[in-house]
């Protein structure tokens, strides 16, 4: 940046963690709750994967819906965060990460289930 723009002066640590963090956080996550709600006829699939790196264990919740084309705006929330559909994914078919989180190794299916439920709960708001 000092090569670029000498007189820019970046936000100090502090100032990302207490506030630009939370506000992008923020704003993504009402981004993607609009999209949820706005699902035609609210049919959503979430898909689960649990896998396992090293020592650790990784949990994951995503979304997938099929908007029509015709109810589609000129540019939605959905292309703004991931861009165009490109390849073979049809131009409608809209899929979101809810969530991705580390747990332990060995987590039981009952400790799965609440995790799945409460990133849930999170995604589209009770």
């Amino acid at each position: 940046m000092k090569q670029v723009a000498p007189w820019y002066e970046p936000p100090s640590r502090r100032t990302f963690s207490r506030r630009v963090i939370p506000s992008l956080y923020e704003s993504v996550r009402d981004m993607i709750r609009a999209l949820l709600q706005a699902a035609t006829g609210r049919k959503i699939a979430f898909t689960s994967d649990f896998w396992t790196g090293g020592h650790h264990g990784y949990l994951s919740l995503t979304a997938h819906w099929w908007q029509p084309k015709e109810v589609l705006e000129p540019r939605t929330s959905q292309e703004q965060l991931q861009g165009e559909p490109q390849g073979s994914t049809p131009r409608g078919y809209r899929v979101v990460l809810l969530q991705a989180q580390s747990t332990e190794d060995n987590a039981k299916g009952f400790y799965i289930a609440e995790v799945l439920k409460t990133a849930m709960r999170v995604g589209i708001g009770d």
